[in-house]
């Protein structure tokens, strides 16, 4: 389920004509845009004792003749003997950061597989109006009770060859989730 959508930087979202749990929708100069988020339940292997789970968000563009699939993501955990979880950690968020009036495509997903309090990973994803793919890796930042952290490292990863605008953008949509008070 989505969560608030909210812009950074001041700028106005795009004219939504729908948002349901899992589908938003857009027009912008392209035409009209379609973007649908899905996690699938566990899967459980029950004779080997491992646990499966996906993610995958996909963007259409309504054309004259149809729908056209400009592109897909995925990703999850496969055969995961302790506890799993893959899910979008928030909602996706819309920039224009190049002032070219299309927006950039921003989701944020957290991974683990693990049996113990340790980081998830966390991974920033942003989608240029060309379907290029820029990645921000992460582990999530916990913080106990007594104040102690565990955590919370980044690396801009292809972020390092964007103009800083996108890096801040990325940064602060990383820092906004990813941090677990216990």
């Amino acid at each position: 389920m989505l969560l608030a959508i909210v812009p950074f930087y001041g700028q106005n979202l795009p004219p939504f004509t729908s948002l349901d749990s899992d589908t938003l929708t857009w027009k912008d100069s392209q035409g009209i845009h379609l973007l649908l988020l899905e996690q699938s339940d566990v899967v459980t292997d029950e004779e080997n004792g491992f646990s499966s789970q996906t993610i995958q968000a996909t963007h259409w563009l309504k054309k004259v003749n149809g729908l056209q699939k400009t592109w897909s993501f995925q990703d999850g955990i496969k055969d995961c003997p302790v506890d799993i979880e893959a899910k979008f950690l928030a909602a996706p968020q819309f920039s224009d950061l190049d002032n070219n009036g299309l927006f950039e495509i921003w989701f944020i997903i957290q991974k683990s597989c693990k049996g113990d309090v340790s980081p998830s990973l966390i991974e920033v994803v942003m989608v240029n109006h060309k379907n290029a793919k820029y990645f921000l890796e992460a582990e999530q930042k916990l913080v106990f009770p007594n104040g102690s952290t565990d955590g919370g490292t980044y690396d801009l990863a292809d972020f390092e060859s964007l103009p800083e605008p996108f890096q801040d953008y990325a940064l602060e949509y990383l820092f906004k989730n990813y941090e677990y008070k216990y």
